[in-house]
């Protein structure tokens, strides 16, 4: 039996999704998601990147779990698809965030420019406003999820 999989345990997994929802619920995180819904469509991209990575979420003091893949997924109506600030699954640079950091307005521009572009973009990358987390091994899963 692989070692994860001895590992796993209820208890394991309740503790994992305790510190998510104490990360999800905590008053930077939801400030910061209400932040970015209220900016004005044309620039809630790069508002996004600013406020939605896990290092900045982690510098307004929430408790986000450090051994956990952590990564804010933006939702939109007219967007091509998800938009993921924060960690990638093979430990990568994040495009996104990395072009969002670089250039504030670009993903917003592309949006009304060249849809074609950021749907590529996106597609090959790692916004309702919502928050989700997930933590588990061995094909075991114990997630949550929030939204403003």
């Amino acid at each position: 039996m692989p070692a994860a999989a001895r590992e796993l345990s209820p208890d394991l997994l309740k503790t994992e999704i305790t510190e998510m929802l104490e990360a999800l619920t905590h008053p930077a995180y939801v400030a910061a998601m209400k932040e970015v819904r209220d900016t004005p469509i044309d620039k809630r991209l790069a508002r996004g990147a600013l406020l939605l990575t896990p290092r900045s979420l982690r510098e307004k003091g929430v408790p986000l779990p450090e051994k956990m893949r952590i990564s804010s997924r933006y939702f939109e109506e007219g967007l091509p698809d998800y938009v993921e600030y924060g960690d990638l699954k093979d430990g990568g640079a994040n495009v996104i965030t990395g072009l969002a950091a670089a250039q504030p307005d670009l993903l917003d521009r592309l949006r009304i420019e060249n849809p074609a572009l950021l749907k590529q973009l996106l597609s090959s990358g790692p916004g309702i406003m919502a928050g989700c987390c997930c933590g588990g091994a061995a094909t075991a899963c114990g997630g949550c999820g929030g939204a403003t």
